[in-house]
C-alpha cells in the first residue's frame, strides 16, 4: 500500500490513517465498478494492516459486511472503533499477554459484534505454518457466516477442464 519512495519512511510504514485512507478509497470504488457493485464486502488484515483494515471498515460508505483481523495492533485504529459495525474477528496468536490485552480492549470499543479467538498450537515444531493456517480457516469460516446475506446473485460463467 506504499509507493517506493514512501517505504524507505519509517513514519510512513505504520501510518494507520494514511493506509485506511487509500483502503476506504479502493472501497468508494467499488459500488460504480459493474463487476463488483453486487459483491458482498469483506477485509482481511495482518500486522501493520490490521488497523488499517478497522479504520477503513469505520468510513459511513464503506459497506463492509465483515472482518477479521490476525495481529497487530488493532487498537491502533483509535475513535473508530466504535464506527466499525461490520461484523469483526479479532485473531491472536503468541504468547504476549500485551497482545492479547490490546485485542481484548479493542473489542470492547467496537460498535457491532466482535470475537476474539486465541490461536495456538498443539506444539513447536511447525508453529508458525500451522498458525497460518488456523488464522486462514477462521477467518473463512467468519467470512462464510457473514458474507452475502443480503447480497443479490450475480452470473457465474464456469469453463470445464478435460
Amino acid at each position: 500500500m506504499l509507493t517506493a519512495a514512501e517505504s524507505a519512511d519509517n513514519a510512513k510504514v505504520f501510518d494507520v490513517e494514511l493506509f485506511g485512507g487509500r483502503l476506504a478509497g479502493v472501497l468508494r470504488r467499488l459500488p460504480v465498478i459493474p463487476e463488483t457493485r453486487r459483491l458482498p464486502v469483506g477485509l482481511f488484515g495482518t500486522g501493520s494492516a490490521a488497523p488499517a483494515v478497522l479504520w477503513a471498515a469505520a468510513e459511513p460508505d464503506a459497506r463492509v459486511e465483515a472482518v477479521a483481523v490476525r495481529g497487530g495492533r488493532p487498537d491502533l485504529a483509535g475513535e473508530r472503533l466504535a464506527r466499525v459495525v461490520a461484523p469483526t474477528l479479532l485473531l491472536v496468536g503468541g504468547v504476549d499477554p500485551r497482545v492479547r490485552q490490546r485485542n481484548r480492549h479493542a473489542a470492547g470499543l467496537l460498535g457491532g459484534e466482535c470475537r476474539v479467538t486465541e490461536l495456538s498450537s498443539p506444539g513447536r515444531s511447525s508453529r508458525a505454518g500451522y498458525l497460518s493456517w488456523r488464522a486462514a480457516y477462521s477467518a473463512a469460516v467468519w467470512f462464510t457466516e457473514h458474507l452475502g446475506a443480503a447480497a443479490e446473485p450475480t452470473k457465474c460463467t464456469a469453463t470445464r477442464r478435460r
